[in-house]
């Protein structure tokens, strides 16, 4: 792919007619997007070490990244229904360490369907591909990541305010770089029931099960690596508007996994996430979150983790053209379940601050610049994971 800069989507921006530039009616849009990323510590590795030194005598921790970007689109209505299609192709250029070049194809496309207003639906499929960062994998080598996503849902007005709901669904995750967790498929089905009151508040219940098959790992009784697991969830979600101001949203997740051979790998809790958003109107934006998550991780002295996050995020509409964004986050993640358990030495605990600043600024409707600075710093009480990280960006997107 011919990599895009910002004096061609300038010059591509002048040379088109009016009637090309992007708007939200248009059955096609397109969006150009050259993107730069400059990374000081780009595997993530502990102060003071030299990622690759041993392997290539290149003893550089930073590097620079230009990706370049088309993304096509077509949105149609017909009466009841609505069909959208994306094509998502992308090239990335590493200054420093080329042998992590890479090319990315993907696509979305999505059904929403209505047989008649009070049954409605969705069937959708979608395709993603990127490099999986470093923050966890240490392989220092091009691991590309390639997730398939199929699904199909329905919503059924049964009775005024109440709906009732499903879902079925598909899901592939495939590594080029095969750890034992990587390469895995899972298969679920979810029911439940809405209701939906006058002044827009929901309230969710559901239930799902999951079958989760794990697609390039041989059964391994001593390491306890095994080829499948059941999960079945019991949700509830809540959309409350409080005052024309603020909103909360809130999904609370009973699970429970069982894998199929080995019971040490089992895990079950509580997660979930809290939304509280204050809204002065279109100047100011204050977004507060926390949340709960459980993450399957095999290794000998890990079988998952939990992650508790809180972070804070304002939003300011500085002016017509420019607006600012403020985030910042900390995250404590535990792990558990060993299977072999080592005198002396404790259970892994990572406590991750990040803080990230973003300006955007909109010339014109088609053209948008978002430049960003952020920091990054994992303290553990295993000293080969921490790192600390500086990253700034500039995108650059014209639209038509």
């Amino acid at each position: 792919m011919v990599r895009l800069t910002f004096f061609a989507l300038t010059l591509i921006g002048f040379f088109l007619c009016t009637p090309l530039w992007a708007d939200e009616a248009d059955v096609f849009n397109a969006t150009v997007a050259e993107t730069i990323v400059r990374d000081d510590n780009l595997f993530r590795v502990p102060t003071g070490v030299a990622p690759m030194l041993t392997l290539t005598g290149n003893p550089a921790r930073e590097d620079t990244i230009h990706a370049g970007t088309i993304n096509l689109k077509l949105d149609k209505t017909f009466s009841l229904q609505h069909v959208h299609i994306g094509v998502n192709l992308a090239s990335y250029h590493f200054n420093t360490f080329s042998f992590l070049n890479y090319q990315a194809k993907g696509f979305d496309a999505r059904w929403d369907w209505s047989l008649t207003p009070h049954l409605t639906g969705k069937i959708l499929a979608d395709r993603t591909q990127s490099l999986n960062n470093f923050v966890d994998y240490r392989g220092y080598s091009r691991n590309i990541r390639t997730i398939e996503n199929q699904n199909a849902s329905l919503e059924y007005n049964a009775l005024g305010a109440w709906r009732i709901l499903g879902r079925t669904g598909h899901n592939k995750v495939v590594d080029t770089y095969i750890l034992p967790t990587n390469n895995k498929s899972t298969d679920f089905a979810e029911a439940g029931i809405k209701y939906l009151s006058v002044n827009g508040s929901s309230v969710v219940l559901l239930n799902r099960t999951s079958r989760v098959s794990w697609l390039d790992v041989p059964l391994n009784e001593f390491l306890q690596f095994d080829v499948a697991a059941t999960q079945h969830d019991s949700e509830i979600r809540l959309d409350l508007p409080l005052t024309g101001k603020s909103q909360v949203q809130a999904v609370a997740t009973r699970l429970n996994r069982t894998h199929q051979n080995f019971s040490a790998r089992n895990f079950s809790g509580t997660a979930g996430t809290f939304n509280y958003i204050w809204s002065s109107g279109s100047k100011t934006q204050i977004l507060l979150s926390a949340s709960r998550s459980f993450v399957d991780w095999w290794d000998v002295a890990t079988s998952y983790n939990i992650t508790n996050t809180v972070s804070l995020a304002p939003t300011w509409q500085l002016s017509p053209e420019l607006s600012a964004r403020l985030r910042l986050e900390r995250s404590r993640r535990n792990f558990f379940a060993p299977v072999f358990i080592f005198d002396g030495v404790p259970l892994r605990q990572d406590v991750i601050r990040t803080g990230q600043l973003s300006l955007e600024w909109l010339p014109v409707r088609n053209i948008s610049m978002v430049v960003s600075l952020q920091k990054e710093r994992r303290n553990s009480n295993q000293e080969d994971v921490t790192y600390a990280d500086t990253t700034t960006s500039l995108d650059m997107r014209l639209s038509f």
